[in-house]
């Protein structure tokens, strides 16, 4: 409304003025009044008309003011030419003016300004300014805008001279704190520690010591900014804080939001980092959103906020599919769907990143092997682990990768292929500890194959070259074992013999007892094996190898011609009072004896006298296994189901018990009591799951198949019959199961599927019986179909 007012009466005035002859002093000099008010006023449009009518008047007053004036207005009104013009007929007119410098020095901010061509000019001019002799505020002036037109001229090292001079002669001037940001800027330009190191402690001294507002606020910025540059990453934290508590509404808050956030970020402070990023979060036209997205994730991940990471990452990836961050993003959104334990996740979000770039890529296939691991998914692992052997050849992965690889395929049993992966290992890392392992592993691999020389010579290699790995003692046991399977006793004697040499008070020093004696047995060595076999006894061994000591030392007895009358003495003293001198051990051989002679009354009775010892709970599961076989064997069902579950129920975890919980899973579904058969055939199958009791878990199997079938549960009984027939090898029970499945899947209309057990049962048992049942069934089929159709 006072900017209306102004113009109407500025139009008014010169309306009237206009009326009055010009060659009227006292016109002229309203005239200059009007112009001067109508300049003070920013009105620069008509306070120009004004000036530029007195300037062609004759004779007017002050003309250099006139002319001065006439081109700041116009200067201001971006008509450069018609103010370089003004400026010139000044300098030109009144060179001794006092306004002739100054006009001097915009007609060089004119040419400055208009670039191009221009720029030289601006620069020659700019330097007579600055000569000493000028005054101080117009050689300030002419030094920094000369700085300016150097830089556009591409001439930093001129442009920085003009800035120290401004620094050390005019250091509290506005120029001079304004040159001091120049000359900090064009250091930074360099991009050299040392001259990055100077243009920080210009600007830390300016945001100290500046008194405009202004400098210290662009000095703080970008002493933040240097700091992050040169990985200052603490310092720089605090700069942008500091920049953020002085000046909370500066624009260079929101601007130094990003890099604020990297600064935090490489300094630990992830919660600051995330918070700084909120921001600018929701622009969504940022020029740098897709780095603000990935710094945001970035900040969550290590907040361990990782849903809410994945999310950011999956926002950014989405946004920026093919952005330059793309691929660290998708590289860290797997890190952390890895950490969480997310593996799935990690599989399908792998399988999106169709050619990882080279620097991720032996950390996504590590990622994506091990999270198929977790997954049981054994392809997918394998797949990714061959993967990063051949296309990452350097990473430090490989060697993990290779020794995996063998490990997977040995659980796999497939045994040639891992021993190779584990041979690869041995070959090439033979420094790392990893390699005995592999050549241990090898030559399990190759024992399990049948090539016992291959094994025998990856273990003898073991041996000699890691003489002193924590794998040498379990070698020398498993190089004994394969040499006895391949029948060279002698061999595995001195073999044990180094065993007990180099570790004689070891977890297996019973185990080595018993196989020693048993060598010393083959050998012919009677005596020293049987004092071998008490010494394994003496030494507490597992109950498998307590068992299997007991039998061999009575074999051996038996086979001195000594049995019976062993046994006659155990049972005569079964009635003495020196019963527990017998032994619990000599007494469950007693009545494993008995029962073998079908002394049934003679067995329970040393079974009873071994409970009467309340022995440990495998001695006495033991001997209520062997009563459940007396009983069973006087067909006594029900006392037979109660021994063996008494025998379940002392706690133990021997061979006993996996047979105790087998027979009352028989009894029961005798008795057709198919839910409790069930149960203990379920049990006795989770106790014999050692390779030693192999046998007992298939009868457990083929248990549950029978029990399901006879209760009626038929999609039940095919599935067990079918884990038989796949999971085992056995000549009697797989063949019947294959049998029974096949019978079952044609009563539930699947012929095809039953045509396959069929013909695996031919292929895997070709003498069976029902194979060659099998196959006359099948042909029968087929003649019916072709008749059919």
């Amino acid at each position: 409304m006072m900017r209306c007012v102004i113009y109407l009466c500025a139009g008014i005035l010169l309306a009237g003025l206009n009326a009055v002859a010009a060659t009227d002093s006292v016109d002229v000099t309203d005239r200059m009044q009007l112009a001067d008010g109508l300049f003070r006023r920013n009105l620069f449009d008509l306070a120009a008309r004004e000036y530029a009518t007195l300037a062609e008047t004759p004779d007017v007053p002050a003309l250099d003011d006139v002319l001065f004036r006439l081109g700041e207005c116009c200067r201001r009104l971006k008509k450069l030419p018609e103010a370089e013009a003004a400026y010139k007929r000044l300098v030109e007119s009144f060179p001794e003016s006092r306004n002739a410098l100054r006009a001097r020095l915009q007609r060089a901010l004119i040419l400055m300004e208009s670039g191009g061509s221009s720029l030289d000019g601006a620069v020659t001019e700019f330097t007579k300014l600055s000569e000493a002799s000028m005054p101080a505020e117009v050689r300030a002036a002419a030094l920094y805008h000369g700085g300016e037109t150097l830089e556009k001229l591409k001439r930093p090292d001129e442009a920085l001279a003009r800035y120290e001079v401004l620094v050390k002669e005019y250091v509290d001037t506005d120029y001079g704190m304004y040159a001091g940001l120049r000359k900090a800027w064009l250091l930074t330009r360099r991009n050299t520690a040392e001259d990055r190191r100077r243009a920080l402690g210009i600007y830390l001294d300016l945001a100290h010591k500046a008194k405009d507002v202004k400098v210290v606020e662009e000095a703080s910025y970008f002493a933040a900014q240097v700091s992050l540059l040169d990985g200052r990453h603490e310092e720089s934290a605090n700069l942008f804080l500091t920049l953020r508590t002085k000046f909370p509404n500066s624009p260079r808050v929101t601007e130094s939001a990003l890099p604020a956030a990297w600064a935090n970020y490489h300094a630990g402070r992830y919660k600051e980092g995330s918070e700084l990023l909120d921001r600018v979060i929701g622009h969504a036209q940022h020029p740098d959103r897709e780095e603000i997205l990935y710094v945001k994730a970035n900040c969550l991940r290590q907040l361990e906020q990782r849903a809410d990471a994945v999310a950011m990452y999956t926002r950014q990836l989405s946004e920026f599919p093919n952005g330059k961050l793309a691929p660290p993003a998708q590289y860290e959104r797997l890190s952390t769907l890895y950490s969480d334990g997310k593996y799935q996740e990690v599989l399908d979000a792998a399988a999106q990143t169709i050619a990882p770039l080279p620097e991720y890529a032996d950390n996504i296939y590590w990622m994506s092997a091990e999270s198929a691991v977790a997954v049981q998914k054994v392809e997918a692992a394998v797949q990714n682990y061959r993967m990063l052997v051949d296309k990452c050849p350097e990473s430090p992965f490989v060697k993990d990768a290779l020794y995996r690889l063998g490990w997977l395929l040995q659980k796999q049993e497939t045994w040639e292929s891992a021993a190779a992966w584990f041979q690869q290992v041995a070959e090439r890392f033979p420094k790392d500890p990893l390699a005995s392992k592999a050549l241990y592993a090898a030559g399990v691999c190759r024992s399990r194959l049948g090539q016992s020389e291959a094994a025998l010579r990856d273990w003898t290699a073991l041996l000699t070259q890691y003489p002193e790995s924590e794998e040498v003692a379990e070698t020398l046991y498993q190089k004994a074992m394969e040499e006895l399977r391949a029948k060279n006793p002698r061999a595995a004697g001195a073999t044990l013999d180094e065993r007990t040499r180099r570790f004689p008070d070891d977890a297996r020093k019973a185990e080595v007892l018993y196989w020693r004696a048993a060598v010393a047995r083959q050998t012919g060595d009677r005596v020293e094996a049987e004092k071998l076999f008490r010494a394994c006894l003496a030494a507490s061994p597992p109950k498998e190898f307590e068992r299997e000591s007991m039998l061999d030392l009575g074999l051996l007895l038996q086979e001195d011609g000594r049995k019976e009358e062993a046994a006659k003495i155990f049972q005569a003293l079964l009635d003495a009072p020196i019963t527990e001198r017998i032994g619990p051990d000599r007494l469950a051989w007693l009545a494993e004896f008995q029962l073998g002679q079908k002394r049934l009354d003679a067995a329970a009775k040393a079974a009873n006298a071994l409970l009467a010892l309340k022995p440990d709970k495998g001695w006495v599961q033991t001997a209520w296994a062997l009563l459940g076989r007396v009983h069973r064997a006087k067909e006594e069902r029900d006392p037979a189901i109660h021994a063996f579950k008494e025998a379940l129920a002392s706690g133990a975890s021997t061979a006993y018990g996996a047979e105790a919980a087998l027979r009352l899973g028989e009894l029961l579904m005798q008795a057709g009591s198919f839910d409790e058969a069930a149960n203990y055939f379920n049990d006795a199958a989770a106790r014999a799951s050692t390779p030693e009791l192999l046998g007992l878990r298939v009868h457990a199997y083929m248990g549950l198949a029978r029990n399901a079938e006879a209760k009626g549960d038929e999609d039940a009984a095919l599935r067990y019959y079918m884990s038989v027939g796949i999971l085992f090898n056995d000549a009697t029970l797989v063949p019947e199961a294959l049998h029974k499945a096949a019978i079952l899947l044609d009563k539930l209309g699947r012929g095809q599927e039953a045509q396959a057990m069929r013909e695996e049962l031919k292929a895997r048992y070709p003498d069976s019986p029902l194979s060659r049942q099998g196959s006359t069934q099948t042909e029968t089929q087929s003649r019916e179909e072709k008749g059919g159709a």
